[in-house]
C-alpha cells in the first residue's frame, strides 16, 4: 500500500514536467514496479524515462540529456529484462552503445555491472567487463562496488579453474572493502 502511494505521488509529480524531472520520476516509479516484481511495467518506465531524455533503443547512438540519469535508467531497463527472464540481444547491444553513460560515475559503474551480468555466459567478456567496472568504481570513489566487482571476478576465475587469479582478485576485493 505504501509503495503504491509513493508510486502514485511520484507519477503525478513527474507527469507535470518533461525532460529530466519526468525521467527521474520514471526511474523512481520503475524502481517501485521492480520491488513489486512487475517486470514489464518496470521495463516500460525505464524506456519512458529514457525517451524523456531523448534516447530510445531504435536510436541507440543518440545522446541523452543526462548521462548519469540515462545510465541509471539503462541499468534499470536491462535489470528488469533480466528479472523477467527475457533479455533480447538487441536491447543489450543498444544499451552498450552508450559509452558516455558507462563513464557516468557510480551509475555508469552499475550499468557496466549490469551489462557484465547479462554477458556472464561468456567468461572472457565478463572478465573484461568486471575489470572495467572495478576500475570505474575505483575512479568514482565507490569502494563497495570495487569490492563487489573484484569478488565477482574471483568467482569467475575460480569457476574457470584459475585459482591463483581467483586468490589475487579476492585479496583485492578484501582490500577495497576495508
Amino acid at each position: 500500500a505504501e509503495l503504491e502511494r509513493l508510486r502514485s505521488e511520484v507519477d503525478a509529480c513527474g507527469s507535470g514536467f518533461g525532460g529530466e524531472p519526468a525521467a527521474y520520476a520514471d526511474l523512481v516509479v520503475g524502481s517501485v514496479h521492480r520491488a513489486r516484481r512487475e517486470h514489464d511495467a518496470a521495463v516500460d518506465r525505464a524506456l519512458r524515462g529514457l525517451a524523456q531524455l531523448g534516447w530510445t533503443p531504435e536510436r541507440p547512438g543518440s545522446r541523452p540529456l543526462s548521462t548519469h540519469l540515462a545510465a541509471a535508467l539503462l541499468s534499470q531497463w536491462i535489470t528488469a529484462l533480466l528479472d523477467s527472464g527475457h533479455v533480447p540481444p538487441d536491447a543489450v547491444a543498444a544499451a552498450a552503445v552508450q559509452r558516455e553513460a558507462e563513464d557516468a560515475g557510480r551509475q555508469g559503474v552499475l550499468l557496466r555491472l549490469t551489462l557484465a551480468r547479462v554477458q556472464a555466459g561468456r567468461a572472457d567478456h565478463a572478465a573484461r567487463a568486471l575489470v572495467e567496472a572495478a576500475d570505474g568504481a575505483e575512479q568514482a570513489g565507490v569502494p563497495a562496488l570495487v569490492a563487489a566487482c573484484r569478488t565477482a571476478q574471483s568467482e569467475l576465475h575460480e569457476g574457470s579453474g584459475r585459482y591463483r587469479e581467483a586468490l589475487e582478485t579476492m585479496r583485492a576485493a578484501m582490500e577495497a572493502d576495508q
